[in-house]
């Protein structure tokens, strides 16, 4: 474990309980100036589609934070990463050697895995459209209306894995009035961002939206080899969509979105252990010197690579069309989507200035998803949503590895090992189909209790093919296998109106990733199939509104049962023929805790806002070979980023400054616990308790068509690895968080 500031972040840990708890806010957190609360001050009403319908926050019996689009753009946030710590209960990072892919943990249900062949535990969906893998998951906070962050199994109208919970993107829609929206920020690391969004109203049935973005960077990081940086950004973003209501209660919305990203390498550091071959000087002859030897003990912010002029090409296409057919007793919604991903990736695992383990993969994946929904408003005692869901996606994966290359002439060691130090290939291959039929249902039994009824059931095959790369011999063949599953996922709650601002509820609620294959594979023996893993949640919590709606509270308490986990272990092969990737249904776990969420603004130029999560997650059984030695018990290792605390507190104000306009301020602290990145619990993927103090300044027109900022983030420029892992017997690495960045931003709406 390494933070140059962490003793500074354990000091700003203590702030006063009392106080914490007076600021423990929800999002979302509405700029002061611009409401739309009453003259009275009280907060707005939250409009939500957490359970497929519109509804109020105040309103459903679910776990539920919601972040505004204006809320996230007075973060100054650059992605969905920036948003850690504005829910409680939720950790968001990126892998450590492909930043645009996201690893999300909610409640301590985690996945850690960029493979295809692999499915997220907490799903991503975008307008109604589920992604089916971490690539590219990484949002980008442009042009949204709202994020839902859903806490728990979403498995009845989400589906498959969901089941940590879900994160809603729902994007800005065309508006029947002209506007433009443009900005331009420049910010440390000689980063600059534009944006641009236009409504165009093209008639009375027909509105555009027209919006784009470009951010260039230089990288946080220094390469030791040749003094550059690296880890710069290089990123543009595209969309049109278009509202077409040719009828009353008709409507067609389209959206097409292309991003194409040229981000430089992701640097890494070298967090080889003693044990593993790239630390032990003199094998094979080798001097001390050997790559690797020893790890890296310097600044967080140098790496070494060989892999000069190298990076990451992503090339991301999007489209879809949503239909709503409204007959005022019911509505007919459907959800037609295209999602293509294309990825060529170079890394440099060995991370040191010699080919000895470099790798370049190139991944294709496409994905179509279809969507009928039906949704009851035929009585205010009871209502229904109901609906088919079907899913297709393939990928193809093709990977070159450079072994020992610079230190091993091809074909010069005896029998089996012959191909030690040659560059070798492998890839992988996979075809999804799923179906899905599901529905849930409010009955009120009383004026004031409701019961929620709800199932989903799931079908799905997964035929898959891979030639595995076998270290240090090379491949040793093909497989080729296939397997379905079906799955039955129910939920069930009671929710009572105490008064008019005041819900309580309780729930049940039951959940399943899939089961699949190991694109990873280093074997044929190794690839699978794996079994889909479960998770039972018990739930109970409230929402309530005080002080003639000037504060919102909410809160929740959880339970997790957890089981036939799936572990991506990471080991040496069988035969003595080197290290590999299995992925086995080895563990069963529990999870538990609180969360609280507040809202309050005392005056009306002020809002105060955070969150509070408390998290207990624990292993019951884990007996498995995790590359410590043979079949161990590791039943008290500590599960993968899964905090204990985490907590933020923040505020805004707006006042009038002179005759000049709005004087906007913002300022927000976001504390997350020490955790884990690594399943083994080796120190170097220690990720320490951190507090990261974000703040604002502006200065709005009084027309509201310019706006003035001066940000930073992370000011205190905490250090700290955010991601690691160790390779088998092989290797180990870690990436490291952005540092301290500040900037200045300005906003023209006309």
């Amino acid at each position: 474990m390494r933070s140059e500031s962490s003793a500074g972040a354990a000091r700003m840990r203590l702030a006063p309980a009392a106080v914490l708890m007076a600021c423990t806010a929800i999002a979302p957190y509405p700029s002061p100036a611009a409401t739309g609360a009453s003259d009275t001050g009280a907060l707005e009403e939250v409009v939500v589609t957490a359970r497929k319908r519109e509804e109020s926050l105040q309103r459903i019996p679910v776990s539920v934070s919601v972040l505004t689009g204006e809320a996230i753009d007075r973060t100054f946030a650059d992605n969905m990463q920036d948003l850690e710590g504005m829910a409680p209960n939720v950790v968001i990072d990126t892998f450590n050697a492909f930043p645009n892919s996201a690893s999300i943990s909610i409640r301590g249900i985690s996945h850690t895995e960029i493979e295809k062949s692999f499915d997220p535990a907490v799903g991503v969906i975008v307008d109604g459209v589920f992604l089916g893998t971490n690539a590219q998951a990484m949002i980008d906070n442009f042009d949204l209306q709202r994020v839902e962050v859903l806490r728990g199994p979403q498995g009845t109208l989400f589906g498959k894995n969901t089941i940590g919970g879900a994160i809603n993107v729902i994007r800005k829609r065309p508006a029947h009035e002209r506007s433009a929206d443009l900005t331009y920020a420049s910010s440390s690391f000689d980063r600059h961002e534009a944006k641009a969004a236009f409504n165009v109203p093209v008639s009375d049935a027909l509105a555009l939206r027209l919006s784009g973005s470009y951010a260039v960077s230089d990288g946080h990081l220094t390469n030791t080899v040749d003094g550059e940086d690296i880890s710069g950004v290089d990123v543009a973003t595209i969309r049109a969509a278009a509202l077409f209501t040719p009828t009353d209660g008709f409507e067609i919305y389209l959206n097409v979105d292309h991003v194409r990203d040229r981000g430089e390498l992701a640097g890494l550091r070298n967090e080889n252990l003693p044990t593993q071959l790239f630390s032990l000087p003199g094998l094979l002859g080798l001097a001390p010197t050997f790559p690797g030897y020893p790890a890296d003990t310097g600044p967080l912010d140098e790496v070494r690579t060989d892999l000069i002029g190298r990076g990451a090409d992503y090339d991301t296409t999007g489209v879809s069309v949503e239909m709503n057919w409204d007959r005022s007793r019911y509505l007919l919604t459907s959800i037609t989507a295209y999602r293509d991903v294309d990825e060529d990736v170079f890394n440099d695992f060995d991370t040191e200035n010699a080919v000895a383990f470099n790798s370049r993969r190139v991944q294709a994946h496409e994905q179509f998803t279809e969507e009928l929904r039906f949704t009851s408003q035929w009585s205010d005692r009871y209502d229904l949503v109901a609906g088919l869901y079907y899913y297709w996606a393939d990928y193809s994966l093709d990977q070159t590895i450079d072994l020992l290359n610079d230190f091993i002439v091809c074909g010069s060691l005896p029998g089996a090992f012959a191909s030690f130090g040659c560059t070798q290939n492998g890839g992988a291959a996979q075809t999804t189909t799923s179906w899905a039929v599901f529905a849930q249902g409010n009955v009120y039994v009383t004026e004031r209790l409701r019961l929620t009824l709800g199932g989903r059931y799931t079908w799905e095959e997964k035929e898959f093919e891979a030639t595995p790369i076998t270290f240090p011999v090379g491949s040793l063949g093909s497989a080729t296998d296939d397997e379905s599953w079906a799955e039955f996922t129910p939920r069930a709650g009671l929710d009572f109106q105490w008064n008019d601002n005041v819900l309580l509820y309780t729930s049940y609620a039951e959940g399943f990733k899939s089961g699949g294959y190991n694109g990873r594979a280093g074997t044929v023996t190794s690839v699978g199939p794996y079994e889909p893993e479960f998770i039972t949640t018990y739930e109970i919590g409230f929402k309530s509104e005080w002080f003639e709606r000037r504060l919102r509270l909410n809160g929740a308490a959880f339970y997790n049962d957890y089981e036939d986990l799936q572990v991506e272990l990471l080991r040496a092969a069988p035969g003595g023929t080197g290290q590999e990737t299995v992925v086995e249904n080895v563990a069963a776990a529990e999870t538990y805790g609180f969360e609280l969420e507040l809202l309050a603004r005392p005056v009306q130029a002020l809002t105060l806002r955070g969150t509070f999560g408390v998290l207990e997650a624990k292993y019951e059984e884990f007996v498995a070979d995790i590359g410590l030695g043979g079949v161990t018990d590791n039943s008290d290792l500590e599960m993968r980023k899964a905090p204990s605390v985490q907590y933020s507190i923040g505020a805004s104000y707006a006042r009038p400054f002179a005759d000049a306009g709005t004087l906007l301020l913002d300022l927000n602290y976001r504390w997350v616990d020490e955790l884990h990145t690594t399943t083994q619990n080796f120190d170097f993927g220690v990720r320490p308790s951190v507090g990261n103090l974000d703040a604002a300044i502006g200065l709005e027109g009084v027309s509201g068509t310019w706006k003035l900022s001066v940000f930073g983030r992370n000011l205190t420029d905490e250090r700290y690895i955010i991601d690691a892992l160790a390779a088998g017997p092989l290797l180990s690495f870690s990436s490291v968080n952005v540092p301290r960045v500040v900037g200045v931003q300005i906003d023209l709406h006309f």
